[in-house]
C-alpha cells in the first residue's frame, strides 16, 4: 500500500479518530473477550493527533473539522 495515503490530511483528520474510538472501546473488558489495557491510551492519542493536525493548516474551518473528528471518534466507540 502507498505510504502517502497514511500521510494525507483526510486520513489523519477523519480515519485516525475513527480508529481511535474503536481502539478506545476495545480497551475496556466488558465481555470475556480479549482486551488490551493500552488501547484506550492509543485511541486518545489518535484523537489528539488529529486535533494537532487541525491546528496547523485549517485555520478557518478548524472548529467544524474538530467537531467532526470528535463525532467520528464517538461514533466508532458506539459501534464497538
Amino acid at each position: 500500500m502507498n505510504s502517502k495515503y497514511f500521510h494525507s490530511p483526510k486520513f489523519q483528520l477523519y480515519m485516525l479518530p475513527f480508529l481511535g474510538g474503536a481502539l478506545y472501546a476495545l480497551g475496556f473488558p466488558t465481555k470475556p473477550e480479549i482486551h488490551f489495557f493500552l488501547f484506550p491510551i492509543i485511541g486518545i492519542a489518535f484523537l489528539i493527533h488529529a486535533w494537532g493536525i487541525i491546528q496547523r493548516p485549517l485555520q478557518e474551518t478548524r472548529l467544524r473539522v474538530q467537531i467532526l473528528s470528535t463525532l467520528l471518534f464517538c461514533f466508532s466507540y458506539t459501534l464497538v
